[in-house]
């Protein structure tokens, strides 16, 4: 019932915006006219995703799995904490202030620096740890993954994964536990926390990680139904035999997290999130943020190619929708083009002209097609305010980061299109850690790249500014953030 709730709604939302969009331009056959069509398709599919996931969130009742009381056993459980030249000391150290007796801590380490393996080699003989190498970085953290499966698991019930920079409080073991060791949640087989962030005390990750408890809100509700993806691949907990039953993680993704859920649902398990809180590094700059949205874009649209006949529907749609909520952007990097192209192309340096553009915008403005495509914009932003007010979080707060992150999409456009594009067309796909301790020179000229393109194109949006006031007025919801971009976005890389 739910599923085809979700999916009439989308499907009509969309279909209404395409109908609107073609009455107000009066099915325009021009090239720009085709072409901006093509991009509303994208655009609006991806608002009418994004308007019914949220108000289900706010509607959809809360079935949250049981739990015991108190722990009648003491099951064996690995910590995995799984490193390639990422190396967090402080969170690697803190994994041992566990006030669990019956775990033991293994370090997957995957670096190729000989100063990070040093370091993790120092802790590790400091703290007990169990250090496991590999020859090569075969199916990169999944390959680190299964390769601890072979060698250990016969040995834990469970085992939890961390990624470099993953914490937890002291009771986290005992707490998951307390889910896991329910009968009823035998069929349970990953428990997923629920993540937020540590380092909120660095500009960057404490305005971007605003929303995170609204995340967290429509992520648990929705994913009760399969509607979205509920495993995250770090701060979770795995029935050890059961993965290990299934053929362990799945090697030929990135996303070794999402692949490994439809691998589970296939054989007829579950994953769920439970109500508790771990937490985990924010990108501390935007030229790292840049490069895991680069990475997570091309993983996500990779996990496509996951066939099986056996993955229920909810999680089949769930795969489209996470796979379009990064095709859409080539979308916006397009309308972006035609935007200045059809500025530049009709508008004029003319201060009468340009008067009476300003007037025409005004008239455009109170369409009633124009009311309704920015409206249901806004709807969203005005929906996700009521949760962050629900969830007390500040609505200036809200608001700023409503602003930054529009800013910061400006940015990161170029980018993210690019990657998509570059892997559609050539499929080739890496793993490499968002947060590495040295970028390489790649990384360095692709970040002096982006910064050139992101000026040219800040520089043309001032242009049709000045030149078509009635395309300013008309998209100024996103413009603003756009003109204010390179104010906004400077501390983000500092």
């Amino acid at each position: 019932m739910v599923i085809f709730i979700y999916t009439t709604f989308v499907l009509l939302l969309h279909t209404i915006v395409s109908a609107l969009w073609l009455k107000w331009t009066e099915l325009n056959l021009s090239i720009f006219g085709v072409l901006f069509f093509i991009v509303i398709q994208g655009i609006s599919l991806q608002l009418s995703f994004s308007i019914c996931e949220l108000l289900l969130s706010i509607f959809l009742p809360l079935k949250g799995l049981s739990y015991l009381n108190e722990l009648n056993a003491t099951p064996n459980i690995a910590i995995l904490y799984t490193v390639c030249d990422d190396l967090d000391k402080d969170a690697l150290s803190e994994l041992s202030r566990q006030d669990y007796i019956n775990y033991k801590i293994f370090v997957l380490d995957d670096s190729e620096r000989y100063e990070t393996k040093q370091k993790i080699n120092e802790l590790a003989e400091y703290y007990n740890f169990t250090i496991v190498r590999r020859k090569s970085r075969s199916g990169y953290k999944a390959g680190n993954l299964n390769n601890w499966l072979k060698l250990y698991s016969k040995n834990f019930d469970y085992f939890i994964v961390a990624d470099s920079d993953s914490k937890f409080f002291s009771s986290f073991i005992r707490d998951m536990l307390k889910y896991g060791e329910h009968p009823s949640n035998y069929n349970v087989i990953v428990f997923q926390s629920k993540l937020l962030y540590w380092n909120t005390n660095m500009y960057y990750p404490k305005v971007m990680s605003t929303i995170q408890p609204i995340s967290n809100f429509c992520i648990e509700k929705l994913s009760q139904n399969d509607l979205i993806y509920s495993l995250y691949g770090r701060n979770s907990m795995y029935r050890t035999a059961k993965i290990f039953e299934v053929g362990g993680f799945p090697e030929d993704y990135i996303a070794e997290d999402f692949a490994l859920q439809l691998r589970l649902r296939e054989k007829g398990y579950l994953c769920r999130i439970v109500n508790i809180v771990s937490y985990e590094a924010y990108p501390a700059i935007l030229k790292y943020n840049r490069k895991r949205m680069q990475r997570w874009a091309c993983q996500t649209i990779q996990l496509l190619k996951y066939q099986s006949k056996r993955i229920p529907l909810p999680l089949i749609i769930a795969s489209i929708r996470n796979a379009h909520y990064y095709l859409v952007w080539p979308f916006y990097l397009l309308g972006l083009c035609l935007f200045f192209a059809s500025s530049l192309l009709y508008g004029e340096f003319n201060l009468g002209k340009m008067f009476n553009n300003f007037v025409i915008g005004i008239n455009f403005l109170f369409h009633p097609v124009a009311i309704f495509l920015i409206g249901i914009f806004l709807f969203q932003i005005i929906i996700r305010a009521y949760l962050a007010l629900k969830l007390k979080i500040p609505l200036m707060s809200y608001l700023k980061h409503c602003l930054y992150s529009m800013a910061e999409g400006f940015y990161l456009i170029v980018p993210v299109s690019f990657s998509i594009i570059h892997y559609l067309i050539f499929t080739k796909l890496e793993f490499n850690p968002t947060q590495s301790i040295v970028l390489s020179k790649k990384d360095r000229a692709y970040n002096s790249l982006w910064l050139i393109i992101f000026y040219i194109l800040w520089f043309f949006t001032i242009l049709t500014v000045i030149i078509m006031p009635i395309n300013f007025i008309l998209n100024s919801f996103w413009l603003i953030p756009a003109l204010l971009s390179p104010i906004l976005l400077w501390r983000f890389d500092h």
